[in-house]
């Protein structure tokens, strides 16, 4: 009996261990996703608090596809990751938390959101939003709110505020943004000032993120180099006010278009110890501006492409000089235009003096009302025989976009007087032409004793490389100018241009925080210096800002400029990893981020070639 009862116990044990092994594998398989939003319904333009969590026995999880996103912006993400080990369990939860706006009225279902987790899909189960007119949607709940009757008064909603027309406005009108162009029909080269305007009466909780429009088809010079703060009276209602000004001067004809600016910002209940920053953005409507040509008829030949309102004067150092000895003309053309490519007038009849033009001096003056200032030519002037000379003056044009005409500018008359040089002979000092060379002595020769030194010369000196090297030289400076010039206005007037000749620049200044965190043995924050050095690589490459992106936006934009599979899936893995490392710090090593890091530079570079 004793011996049967041993071995019934015996069974018992193995039959328990065996089905808690069997409950344990099959736990640690259970995947758990689950999607929840806050607040369900809302106002068009408000923020939507999206989350998703993955719970279960896995070592690493990608971002979730989530469902039903096209309605809306994703401004922002964060992750938050927990390790467990209980009973010889491991077991990770995994929170993804998205910030929302939406982009239309209407009723909107998100998710499923899925993730694959060793081959293995699994899904999470689907929220109903509704999206209202912005005003009618409700407020974000606040169930942590105290019973405090400061905190009431404040949460109260107040009369929203009419934003001006090419703007958007927040859905409590405590903030508004706007962007205007003070003409919609010019000339070529005709200055438009563009304002971009910031209106708020709320707390922020941390400085606005102002995101600049492009200005296609315009030079552009901005006017303030800081936001000019002041306040406004808007609608019975006192604002802060913030406004950054540029000026625009279209350079062809046809329909020139400003991008939409925009503008991300922070709020918070000051009087709620437990209310969470609410995030938002705005984006004012984009601004087309028709430009004209420049009329044909009445065009004086001396124009050379003035466009605003100019004086013109002329003077010369001194009235008297003698023979060969140089005199400066000084001319100035002053007023209100693009002051920077105004272009050198043209001089009168010169035959009897050798002109060397100096250089131009600009005076901008950046006010209000635009650009304006004036620019100086100089010219050093060297007569070849004595007299006396003049001119009437020099002649400048423009044409003035206020009354639709060219006008022609007349200096004033230009007259001195050239005195003989000493014994009547021309003055070599600013001759180009070399002087003859006389013979003296012709009786008297040098004695040369080494006759193989000599060399026989033939040929004409105009077979020479040297001498046709020595005349393309100019050229070709004269070309390396004016591509530089050239690249410098796309810089100022291209963005998409400027972003993609910084590229390089900021991913090796990325690179090079990684690799100064691999020193220091800071794995994490060399994975997140990874991690800014692709995304904005991409972005750069692609003109857009793909920071707020989640990666599978970002694979999107990849897949749709047709790029390789293989190339798309390597940006994926790195991005999923460096996710990964951010929110798991003890599972990886600085050593394995040093290897990630050329793994990087090697990505970059098939980009640049795929991009």
């Amino acid at each position: 009996m004793t011996k049967n009862y041993f071995w019934s116990r015996t069974l018992a044990a193995l039959s328990v261990a065996v089905l808690c092994l069997a409950v344990t594998g099959r736990a640690a398989d259970d995947v758990t996703v689950r999607i929840e939003a806050q607040p369900t319904s809302l106002a068009a333009g408000q923020q939507l608090d999206l989350t998703v969590s993955i719970s279960g026995a896995m070592l690493q999880v990608g971002q979730p596809q989530i469902a039903g996103l096209e309605s809306f912006t994703v401004a922002g993400t964060s992750q938050n990751s927990s390790f467990n080990f209980i009973n010889g369990r491991t077991s990770v939860s995994v929170a993804y938390e998205y910030s929302l706006f939406a982009n239309q009225v209407g009723a909107f279902t998100l998710g499923p959101a899925t993730v694959q987790v060793k081959g293995k899909t699994y899904s999470s189960n689907t929220v109903q939003v509704t999206v209202g007119a912005g005003g009618s949607g409700a407020q974000p709940a606040n169930p942590a709110a105290p019973a405090n009757p400061a905190a009431s008064r404040q949460s109260q909603p107040q009369a929203p505020a009419e934003a001006p027309s090419g703007g958007a406005s927040s859905p409590d009108g405590s903030v508004f943004i706007q962007g205007n162009a003070d003409r919609r029909e010019v000339f070529v080269g005709e200055q438009v000032i563009y304002t971009f305007g910031f209106f708020y009466r709320t707390r922020l909780v941390e400085n606005p993120e102002y995101i600049p429009p492009t200005f296609n088809g315009f030079w552009v010079e901005q006017i303030d180099q800081n936001a000019v703060q002041s306040t406004r009276n808007v609608n019975g209602m006192t604002f802060v006010v913030q406004e950054l000004r540029y000026a625009l001067f279209p350079t062809t004809a046809g329909e020139a278009a400003i991008t939409p600016a925009g503008l991300n910002y922070v709020v918070s209940d000051i009087w709620n110890f437990f209310d969470r920053p609410r995030r938002f953005q705005l984006r004012t409507n984009p601004v087309s501006v028709k430009v004209k040509a420049l009329p044909e008829s009445g065009r004086p030949d001396v124009f050379n492409g003035a466009v605003g309102k100019f004086t013109l004067s002329a003077k010369l150092d001194k009235n008297e000089v003698k023979q060969g000895e140089p005199v400066t003309l000084e001319v100035t053309v002053s007023g209100t235009g693009n002051i920077k490519t105004l272009q050198e007038p043209n001089l009168p009849g010169l035959k009897d003096f050798d002109v060397y033009s100096s250089k131009s001096e600009e005076n901008i003056e950046r006010t209000a009302g635009g650009i304006g200032g004036k620019k100086t030519f100089r010219y050093v002037i060297v007569p070849r025989k004595p007299g006396s000379f003049g001119w009437d003056g020099v002649d400048y044009a423009y044409f003035d976009p206020a009354v639709e005409k060219y006008v022609l500018l007349h200096s004033q008359p230009v007259k001195f007087t050239v005195t003989p040089s000493e014994a009547g002979r021309e003055a070599p000092g600013y001759r180009l032409a070399p002087e003859k060379v006389l013979t003296l002595g012709e009786d008297i020769h040098y004695i040369k004793e080494n006759l193989d030194l000599l060399r026989a010369h033939s040929g004409s000196p105009l077979e020479g490389f040297g001498f046709w090297g020595a005349h393309a030289l100019p050229l070709l400076c004269l070309g390396l100018a004016l591509a530089w010039r050239r690249h410098r206005g796309r810089l100022m007037s291209d963005m998409g241009y400027a972003r993609l000749r910084r590229s390089g620049r900021r991913l090796t200044a990325h690179l090079k925080e990684a690799s100064r965190a691999v020193a220091a043995g800071k794995a994490p924050e060399a994975f997140a210096a990874l991690d800014r050095a692709l995304i904005d690589f991409i972005g750069d490459k692609l003109n857009t800002e793909a920071r707020g992106m989640v990666t599978e936006q970002i694979l999107e934009l990849l897949e749709s400029r047709k790029l390789d599979s293989s190339l798309v899936s390597e940006v994926r893995q790195c991005l999923e990893h460096f996710a990964f490392a951010r929110f798991a710090p003890s599972q990886v090593s600085a050593a394995e981020a040093a290897t990630w890091c050329e793994r990087v530079k090697q990505l970059a570079s098939s980009l640049e070639r795929a991009l």
